[in-house]
């Protein structure tokens, strides 16, 4: 047990890729140092964004080391960003090997024992982390039994050893803001975020966790059951970024924001009563069938910029086979809506799933184009451990040499449909262009856009979906 704990290098993992390069705040990062602090006075705190150091990321992070000279090095990463975790994990471990590891996030959470394998990791945070994570770190320095703990993962004797899962924090409001002091802000103002569309003061925030939808595709990171921070606990976090920071627009990224919406129209209710001066964009897919005039108008008028709906497949058999079982004409008229109410409006869709046909696809990639979508992102289907689809397509899996960079959305070999893979990959590709060559679309994000300049960045993006390049394809 290493003694003497009193600082934290929190890391976030990088994943360079030709077709993501979004960078967003690390707010389940922030979210740990907020609830350490309020818990305990002993400790010191810094984050690394590896994101944010494309190119320079050996020297950023022995430049961190040798400063700061941590006890402890958290590491958090998407499965995606897993090779950056575990190149991170052994510089750590070279630079001081008394230093303790823990790794946190999706991918610890669902490949607790691949992560453990490295013998470089000393322990793993699962699932919602700031409760687990804290109790870890209070054994650790005080001394406590750490078998007894729940949500976390260690070696013994060469065993892997994982406890079993916490709860889920229902009080929301009882968690401190995220520790926003300790994000250079001014560093994530200036790249493309979530939203797609802009350089701009924002800052990222929670008004909700989880979703009580069960799509088969989807993370069980926050559980099932909705839970939201109170109207007046989100007000208050947004006065505190504006004054703070000066942000001029909230991205809200829960799973399914309107799922309430009488919560959600009192958010924008409040928001223009008080005038905050701040606006709203929505990048992480709004449930469309929930989508009504009125929120719209509420929308609209408290100054949001972009919302996206997250249709995945205009395939009725599909939508009952992942569990989403959207009310596709209603999406749709909302859609329109959106478009007439003048909101930027996005749609998700993938393909891919388990033996969907060529016609499913096909119909997928009319509706999408058909619509009045002003952008669109057509990804292929990911089974990450953890969910349903995995499950299903496991035997599959079996023997089936993959790799991280396989868990990129939009240039994912992975195939479980029953349309033959080359075909599957020409179809993703001229989705993307039939529907961004309609030049209308193109008017519209322009006319819509409130960071014009930044089209220019956007536009090459796009263009290089419309042949999407794989290396050799897994399955």
């Amino acid at each position: 047990m290493k003694k003497g704990i009193k600082k934290i290098l929190f890391i976030k993992a990088s994943r360079p890729t030709k077709y993501n390069r979004l960078v967003t705040f690390p707010l389940g990062i922030m979210y740990l140092i907020s609830y350490l602090k309020k818990i305990r006075d002993d400790l010191e705190f810094r984050i690394v964004d590896l994101r944010l150091s494309a190119g320079r990321e050996e020297q950023v992070l022995r430049d961190a080391l040798l400063e700061f000279k941590p006890d402890i090095a958290g590491i958090s990463a998407i499965t995606l960003e897993s090779p950056s975790m575990k190149w991170v994990a052994s510089r750590v471990k070279k630079f001081d090997n008394s230093c303790l590891v823990i790794c946190g996030g999706p991918h610890p959470t669902a490949y607790p024992e691949e992560v453990l394998s490295d013998r470089n990791v000393d322990y793993i945070v699962s699932g919602e982390g700031e409760v687990v994570f804290a109790n870890l770190i209070s054994a650790l320095i005080d001394g406590g039994e750490i078998s007894n703990l729940k949500g976390i993962g260690y070696r013994e004797d060469n065993t892997c050893i994982l406890t079993p899962p916490d709860g889920y924090i229902d009080d929301l409001d009882g968690l401190p803001f995220p520790a926003w002091e300790y994000a250079d802000a001014k560093k994530y103002f200036h790249l493309t975020s979530m939203s797609n569309y802009g350089r701009r003061r924002y800052a990222n925030i929670f008004t909700s966790r989880a979703c009580p939808y069960r799509c088969i595709y989807c993370h069980n990171i926050f559980g099932k059951g909705f839970r939201v921070r109170s109207v007046d606990n989100v007000i208050d976090e947004l006065k505190y970024l504006k004054k703070k920071f000066g942000i001029l627009e909230a991205e809200v990224i829960d799973d399914v924001f309107n799922l309430d919406m009488n919560r959600a129209r009192e958010i924008f209710t409040r928001s223009i009563r008080e005038n905050l001066g701040i606006s709203f964009s929505f990048p992480n897919g709004l449930r469309g069938d929930r989508i009504d005039p009125e929120l719209i108008k509420l929308m609209k008028e408290a100054g949001t910029l972009m919302i996206t709906v997250a249709v995945e497949s205009a395939s009725s058999r599909i939508q009952q086979l992942i569990r989403k079982n959207l009310d596709l004409p209603a999406v749709r008229k909302a859609i329109e809506n959106c478009d007439r109410a003048g909101l930027l409006t996005r749609g998700f869709f993938m393909m891919g799933f388990p033996d969907e046909t060529e016609d499913e696809i096909k119909t997928t990639v009319d509706f999408a184009v058909e619509s009045r979508l002003h952008i669109a992102m057509f990804y292929i289907a990911v089974p990450f451990r953890g969910t349903e689809m995995h499950d299903l397509v496991k035997e599959r899996l079996k023997d089936t040499p993959h790799k991280s960079d396989d868990y990129e959305y939009v240039a994912s070999r992975f195939n479980f449909s029953g349309v033959e893979t080359k075909k599957l990959h020409k179809l993703q590709s001229s989705a993307y262009r039939r529907f961004y060559l309609q030049p209308w679309r193109w008017w519209k994000i322009l006319k819509l856009s409130p960071y014009k300049g930044d089209l220019i960045r956007y536009l090459p993006s796009v263009i290089s979906r419309f042949s999407i390049t794989r290396e050799e394809v897994v399955i």
